[in-house]
């Protein structure tokens, strides 16, 4: 049996935005988030940083700020009609990352809703 000791991450996020409507079913929006995460307080006896850099938890912090573009579709008739179709794609404008971390390039998110 493994144990693992406490593990903890803090993690902030605060995301603000402007949209925009251009008719009853189409807008666009601008949206800035912030994002600020610690170093993981507890460890996994099992790895060892002085073998694999990524497995610190002294090395985990960092603080990224992304802007993002958005675009909303929501049909009121016909075969779509009940549907809300969203895509929004960003890049980060600031990041700082603490130790050997993948750091991030693009965000892009779809989503598809359904009312029933």
């Amino acid at each position: 049996m493994r144990c693992i000791n406490k593990l903890l991450v803090t993690r902030i996020e605060l995301s603000t935005w402007l949209q925009r409507k251009w008719s009853s079913n189409f807008s666009t929006s601008l949206r800035l988030n912030i994002q600020r995460w610690s170093d993981i307080d507890g460890a996994d006896p099992d790895l060892n940083p002085a073998v694999i850099s990524t497995a610190d938890p002294e090395l985990r912090a960092g603080k990224r700020a992304d802007l993002l573009l958005g675009v909303t579709y929501h049909p009121h008739h016909g075969a779509l009609k009940g549907n809300r179709f969203a895509l929004e794609v960003g890049k980060p404008v600031y990041q700082k990352l603490d130790g050997p971390q993948l750091e991030t390039d693009l965000i892009l998110t779809a989503g598809w809703q359904h009312a029933f």
